[in-house]
């Protein structure tokens, strides 16, 4: 598991030094990689929902819509 996460901990902002050391330490990455992708789930379903709101504001006739 060592090399696939080198790139997604890089991606949260460790350099690629920290990101490698970070790899080595399996307990460490795996709960960093959960913790990762679980926040990439949550901002996706928050972000969905907020886009569902702006298309059901946009698809009410005026003057129901907050647009006006």
């Amino acid at each position: 598991m060592a090399n696939d996460v080198i790139p997604l901990f890089m991606k949260i902002g460790l350099t690629e030094q920290r990101a490698k050391e970070t790899a080595k330490n399996e307990a460490l990455s795996q709960t960093l990689k959960e913790v990762i992708l679980q926040v990439l789930t949550r901002a996706l379903q928050f972000f969905g929902r907020m886009i569902q709101g702006l298309e059901d504001d946009i698809a009410l006739p005026p003057p129901h819509n907050n647009l006006i």
